[in-house]
């Protein structure tokens, strides 16, 4: 039974042998470019932690005035109770 399992899925793998994730560079558009990867995502930079409470009160002035923030002050929020 699994030999014939094996041969089907060959079989099938040489009728349409560009479609599987590993042959993912040979598949090729209309235009002839390859495709794009359409199932992976950048993750964005991660922000330095605040170090002191200073930093804190700018970081969170910052974010309620959604501006960019130097640091993050959740952890340092968390570890210090405030």
């Amino acid at each position: 039974m699994t030999n014939l399992a094996m041969l089907m899925f060959f079989a099938a793998s040489l009728q349409d042998p560009g479609t599987g994730p590993a042959n993912r560079d040979l598949m090729r558009d209309q235009a002839g470019g390859p495709t794009p990867v359409t199932d992976l995502f950048l993750l964005p930079p991660k922000i330095p932690d605040c170090r002191t409470q200073e930093a804190v009160d700018q970081a969170l002035k910052a974010k309620r005035n959604m501006e960019a923030q130097q640091c993050d002050p959740d952890r340092f929020v968390r570890a210090h109770g405030n």
